[in-house]
């Protein structure tokens, strides 16, 4: 079983205006800032359910007729290679990795990441994204991830996939990404705030379909 730890660097006095980083590189000192209302009705929230393999190809039944045909009988990972990736599993060895910024908060008991507010610009602050490695280059990959946007929406960059904007669905905001034979082993996908009023991240589930 892969090692896991929960990694969050932030500033000694965490004010309005600083900014916590969540990075796989430097241990938390394990104090939680107190949570707002907000946050605490996200800590209740159901964990995000996993999507059946017939809804994943539903999802993606209009990309090609070559890649449905591939899609037939999806076949997931082997020994773990169905993966989650949270506060709480923020490195899975060999496999991927998350880094974030203007973090303010995290809930490791029920796994959540809470981006900043600019009180300046009157919108939410942060970014996030998500590192995947050993990738094989003729295989498709599958990451949904759950997240909490309220207004605006989610700018979504990927190194392997068509760049997007998701708007806000509430509390229970999905995204979506498919990864169709990556140029190389590695891959990265970002997340960034466009106009939100508060957004927090819960996990990415990532899956090799083929």
């Amino acid at each position: 079983m892969p090692r896991r730890r929960l990694i969050l660097r932030k500033s000694p006095t965490l004010s309005r205006d600083a900014l916590a980083t969540f990075s796989p590189k430097t241990r938390s000192d394990g104090h939680s800032p107190r949570l707002t209302a907000y946050q605490r009705k996200i800590q209740r929230r159901e964990p995000p359910k996993r999507m059946d393999d017939a809804a994943i190809i539903t999802v993606l039944e209009q990309l090609s007729p070559k890649l449905r045909a591939r899609l037939k009988s999806p076949s997931e990972w082997q020994s773990g290679d169905d993966i989650i990736l949270s506060a709480k599993t923020p490195v899975i060895d060999d496999r991927g990795h998350l880094f974030g910024w203007g973090i303010v908060s995290y809930g490791p008991t029920s796994p959540a990441l809470y981006f900043d507010y600019s009180p300046t610009k009157k919108v939410a602050i942060g970014g996030l994204e998500i590192w995947l490695k050993n990738l094989d280059t003729s295989g498709i990959y599958f990451v949904e991830i759950s997240l909490s946007v309220l207004g605006g929406g989610i700018r979504v960059g990927s190194s392997d996939a068509p760049h997007f904007v998701s708007p806000a669905q509430g509390i229970d905001h999905r995204v979506l990404v498919t990864i169709v034979d990556p140029t190389y082993d590695i891959t990265l996908i970002s997340l960034r705030p466009e106009s939100v009023q508060s957004w927090g991240f819960f996990e990415a589930r990532i899956r090799r379909l083929d």
